[in-house]
């Protein structure tokens, strides 16, 4: 994420000569609410309390989910969306041909574990986020 881009708005129609054009952080904001100006992950919870969404809604949500994932990807529904790339580790040259990120052998019993909150009465602080979640295993 160090590498994430940063972006130049209004520069489509030119930037005046001499003039250093301010540069946005595209990370952190798309991580806020610009109609509300908080957090996506309060605006979550907040929402998730309107509507009567527990914590254990949200764990069979991402249960489901993950095993959907986990289908779609032995039926090979992938293979045309992601392009194998070779990366060289300390193990030696690694062909990534599969998101890194999904968890399909995670367990319901697993998913309690882990902890959501960004707030104390809330719950739902990383379903707004794509996450490597290690944590589940």
């Amino acid at each position: 994420m160090s590498q994430y881009p940063y972006v130049i708005r209004d520069a489509r129609f030119g930037i005046p000569f001499g003039t250093v054009p301010p540069l946005e952080d595209s990370l952190w904001g798309g991580l806020e609410d610009q109609h509300v100006k908080m957090p996506m992950a309060i605006t979550a919870e907040n929402l998730a309390d309107l509507h009567g969404i527990s914590r254990e809604d949200c764990d069979n949500y991402a249960l489901q989910s993950q095993q959907r994932w986990g289908a779609a990807q032995q039926a090979g529904r992938f293979v045309e969306e992601i392009a194998p790339i070779a990366m060289k580790t300390r193990k030696g040259v690694v062909e990534m041909t599969v998101d890194e990120h999904a968890r399909p052998d995670v367990t319901a019993a697993g998913l309690p574990n882990f902890h959501l909150s960004s707030r104390k009465t809330g719950l739902l602080l990383l379903l707004t986020l794509q996450v490597s979640v290690t944590e589940l295993e």
